[in-house]
């Protein structure tokens, strides 16, 4: 009788065992997928800050300033302001004159989220 308890002691023990080492994975996987996922979104939004990266703190013509506009607009197509990926741009494509040079860049003053997506072009003239 006395093995019997053992054995029923040492099963337990076992179980207990397994039990915790279950529980150790299923918590190291969540917390993998966590990490993973917000390394995902900083691939998003390095993509979507892309598309306006390459206007950015440069001289541009007139035409390459109603380009940006242009994909700004596509950009918000279907997008209320103030939302998710609204980007707000200060000037529009009638305020482009062009012979002249502009350059684009954040605004200093709310021009990012605090995930770093840009949400505020200013477009202003080009001073050489």
């Amino acid at each position: 009788m006395e093995n019997a308890s053992k054995a029923l002691i040492i099963a337990g023990a076992i179980l207990l065992a397994i039990l915790i080492i279950g529980l150790g994975i299923f918590i190291y996987r969540q917390a993998a997928n966590t990490v993973s996922d917000t390394g995902m979104d900083q691939l998003a939004i390095q993509q979507f800050n892309g598309q306006f990266e390459n206007y950015l703190d440069k001289n541009m013509s007139g035409t390459t300033a109603k380009a940006l506009i242009d994909t700004i607009n596509a950009n918000n197509a279907g997008k209320t302001e103030g939302s998710d990926g609204y980007v707000a741009c200060d000037k529009t494509k009638a305020d482009i004159e062009a012979g002249k040079k502009y350059k684009a860049t954040v605004a200093a003053e709310n021009g990012k989220t605090s995930a770093g997506m840009i949400k505020k072009i200013t477009i202003s003239d080009a001073t050489d």
